[in-house]
């Protein structure tokens, strides 16, 4: 976790989108994990295609998945059009 929570995401999200994969990033409103102001503060829209803020927290999307994979599905159905 510690390793995660230092890991420099910007660059690695600035090489994926250089190599043509789409970057969209859903992030829970109440994750105390990944706060949205963190996001912001090193997240820049040439690194991303999208931000979504859903409800939940950080691993909402494990204990209730029904309710965030539809999105996750309409995402990637979007991102391949």
């Amino acid at each position: 976790m510690k390793g995660i929570s230092e890991a420099e995401v910007s660059q690695k999200l600035l090489e994926v989108r250089k190599k043509g994969i789409g970057v969209v990033i859903i992030l829970g409103a109440d994750d105390k994990g990944i706060e949205m102001n963190r996001v912001q503060q090193k997240v820049k829209s040439d690194m991303v295609d999208g931000v979504i803020t859903v409800k939940g927290t950080h691993d909402a999307h494990l204990i209730h998945p029904e309710q965030i994979m539809p999105l996750v599905d309409s995402v990637l159905t979007a991102r391949e059009t």
